[in-house]
């Protein structure tokens, strides 16, 4: 899932979707999430050093990560924030190329 960071989360549309689809007894409870393997990437407007002054990327980490993927009993989880894409043209590009490596490996 790759997703812009919105108020230091998942956009509500996907927060909702995990909300109303991933409920009891499909993604935790009687049984788990059905894939063994889901990656969660932010994409966020500023600076990697912004995030951390205030811990949001933690913050962001557990909630997301651990909330949500580990407590669905994902093996193979990943979340990951690629910083600064409206810090400049360049660093728009750098990461897009992120992104776009980020993909292939998946």
């Amino acid at each position: 899932m790759f997703f812009p960071v919105w108020w230091w989360s998942a956009p509500a549309v996907l927060k909702g979707w995990i909300d109303r689809v991933w409920n009891y007894g499909w993604a935790y409870g009687d049984r788990t999430y059905p894939h063994r393997r889901v990656w969660m990437i932010g994409i966020a407007g500023v600076t990697e050093a912004a995030y951390r002054k205030r811990g949001y990327d933690e913050a962001m980490r557990v909630q997301l990560e651990v909330g949500v993927l580990e407590f669905c009993g994902i093996a193979d989880r990943r979340f990951e924030l690629l910083y600064g894409a409206t810090e400049s043209p360049e660093q728009a590009s750098a990461v897009v190329a992120s992104a776009a490596r980020l993909g292939m490996q998946y």
